[in-house]
């Protein structure tokens, strides 16, 4: 089984390695005095904003950004000492993926299993059962995690992942029961990632707010239950001071702190270069979920699993641990319907035309996968009967051979591209035009040389080019 999942993780790296580059990347890691992204980059945390009432592009976005850049600046010039140029910073973006991507199976596993131990065979069996749902191509378009852009793969899947490790301890606590007291090391770690995530881009504080309020919400609900023979006055008093302090204190700061992000992200200055009404936003939503559900056959089958767990816990498996799996399927239900009921707020973008696509959607599919492994390794675990566990086991594993399948190989998207990079590396042009028919760094083709500035500075910066040069195609 163990094999298995190498196996899994080689390929993705092969098909991150084969990925083109994105038409943000140069705008994001060369930060110069000319940059859109300046004002950010001199003002992390946008107080400049409050004092000037100004407005500036991502400006609750300085942790993606600032990652983004100092890895991609650095990274490609140590693998030089190996790779060639061009190879170099198609194996850094493979990389940082593939690492993202471990580290999604691990926690994941770890939420799922309860366990740590990558040798432990229920750990080992809740990464089998993700693993094939991290989709590099196949439904990466409507349930992605890792994005083919490197760009938003630090901007959506990283705070993401660091959004795991931060309610990790909370998620133990509540697991095992315990008082709520953190270590120091965990105390210092949590306090770090509040910073970090607060001012990684609109998604995250959106989600540590509603996490906060739902979280401290049912912490206080399971202590109002206890005293139920006190007035409502003292019932409410009593539940509110039997509250963990530290977990009181770091998810109240996290709410706080995000709630000011979102402020600060409301300046966006690219927000008046998208417009439309929140109503006709809200007329847009349920199109997008049709889009998002229904056009391929990852979602309906992983809800169609869900469902089919939930009839057979309530059924036949009503024990405690079952018990638990329903009520995570709820609030979780809970915060994906109230996600998706604010979702317009964050504003429209042209290139997400029903709101939701896979990127915003995110948040929702990480719920899926967390309550797709644990129902099924609860029901492996607990399924008794012979017959049945064998037909269940087959159900399962069809489900995920198909999801492996979907995944296909994809090992030349990037061979045009490279293509051209080798061509403007060679040319003794200080202008090239490029016969390749493809976007070089670009959402487009580049059909003025001058669109092609920055791009031609990370090229020269990385050796591509030994010296700056702009480039045109047809």
């Amino acid at each position: 089984m163990f094999f298995f999942l190498l196996l899994d993780v080689g390929y993705s790296f092969l098909q991150h390695y084969f990925m083109p580059l994105d038409g943000d990347l140069a705008t994001s890691v060369l930060i110069s005095e000319y940059s859109a992204y300046k004002p950010l980059m001199n003002d992390p945390f946008g107080f400049g904003i409050i004092a000037r009432d100004t407005s500036w592009p991502n400006p609750n976005r300085f942790f993606g950004h600032w990652f983004l850049s100092v890895y991609m600046r650095h990274v490609p010039l140590i693998l030089q000492a190996f790779a060639s140029p061009i190879n170099s910073v198609y194996l850094a973006c493979a990389i940082i993926k593939t690492l993202i991507q471990v580290a999604f199976i691990y926690l994941l596993a770890g939420y799922i299993s309860g366990k740590w131990n990558v040798y432990n065979r229920q750990f080992i069996l809740a990464a089998i059962l993700i693993t094939p749902l991290l989709q590099a191509s196949g439904y990466n378009s409507y349930m992605g995690i890792i994005d083919q852009s490197i760009t938003y793969t630090f901007f959506y899947a990283l705070p993401l992942c660091l959004l795991l490790l931060f309610y990790l301890p909370f998620f133990v606590v509540t697991s095992k029961k315990e008082p709520g007291r953190f270590s120091v090391f965990t105390r210092i770690l949590l306090s770090v990632l509040v910073v970090i995530l607060s001012f990684s881009g609109p998604l995250i504080p959106a989600i540590a707010i509603l996490c906060s309020v739902l979280a401290i919400s049912l912490q206080w609900r399971n202590e109002y239950k206890i005293y139920p023979s006190e007035n409502i006055i003292r019932r409410v008093s009593h539940s509110f001071r039997s509250l963990p302090p530290d977990v009181i204190c770091f998810l109240g700061v996290f709410a706080v702190l995000s709630c000011y992000s979102l402020y600060i992200g409301s300046h966006n200055s690219f927000n008046a270069l998208n417009t439309m009404s929140l109503q006709d936003e809200y007329t847009q939503l349920p199109i997008g979920f049709y889009y998002q559900f229904t056009e391929k056959a990852g979602f309906p089958m992983i809800l169609g699993i869900l469902a089919l767990n939930a009839i057979l816990i309530r059924i036949y498996f009503w024990n405690e641990d079952g018990k638990r799996i329903i009520h995570w399927m709820k609030w979780l239900s809970v915060f994906s319907l109230i996600y998706f009921i604010l979702l317009p707020l964050g504003g429209y973008r042209i290139y997400r035309p029903h709101i939701l696509r896979y990127d915003t959607v995110m948040p929702v599919t990480l719920c899926l996968f967390f309550l797709f492994g644990s129902s099924t390794l609860f029901m492996l675990r607990t399924i008794s009967h012979k017959k049945g566990k064998i037909i269940y086991s087959i159900l399962i594993i069809s489900v995920l051979l198909i999801f492996t399948r979907a995944d296909e190989p994809r090992f030349r998207e990037n061979a045009c591209e490279r293509k051209a990079l080798h061509a403007l590396g060679t040319s003794p042009d200080s202008i090239v035009f490029l016969q390749q028919d493809c976007p070089v760094m670009s959402w487009g083709k580049t059909l003025n040389y001058k669109d092609s500035g920055q791009n031609a500075e990370l090229l020269a910066y990385w050796g591509v080019t030994k010296v700056k040069k702009l480039y045109f195609q047809r």
